[in-house]
């Protein structure tokens, strides 16, 4: 995740988002990544783990990543809190390989982010990948 220049009312308000950023707005972004071992350089340190494995040969930006081979009726996942800053809005970025990649009626591949707000609501969003 990192700081973005736009504003938002809520956090989650940006994954409804379909404005593409363009190169100026890239530049601006302060990267601060507020993931821990989020490149699974450290193994599966920090994370809650449920059907991944790390993949010390197929790193992206680092020397490793996470790996998970799906299968029909099977949730998989990798889970970590993250305590952000006070900055109004992040982004949130990923890179997945999806070759011969096939979803089964009904299969989701994605990201789930769920918000806590301070006065203690909560919401979650499904980014599809797919």
């Amino acid at each position: 995740m990192g700081d973005s220049s736009a504003q938002w009312d809520k956090a989650a308000d940006v994954l409804s988002s379909t404005d593409v950023i363009d190169r100026q707005e890239v530049k601006d972004m302060v990267p601060f990544n507020h993931l821990r071992n989020s490149r699974a350089d450290s193994g599966m340190i920090y994370w809650l783990n449920s059907g991944f494995e790390v993949d010390a040969e197929n790193g992206v930006s680092g020397t490793a990543s996470f790996k998970c081979v799906g299968a029909a009726g099977m949730t998989k996942s990798l889970a970590q809190t993250v305590y952000p800053a006070s900055r109004s809005s992040y982004t949130f970025s990923a890179q997945i390989a999806s070759e011969n990649l096939k979803k089964w009626a009904g299969g989701q591949v994605g990201i789930e982010v769920t918000f806590e707000y301070e006065d203690g609501t909560t919401e979650t969003r499904f980014i599809d990948l797919l």
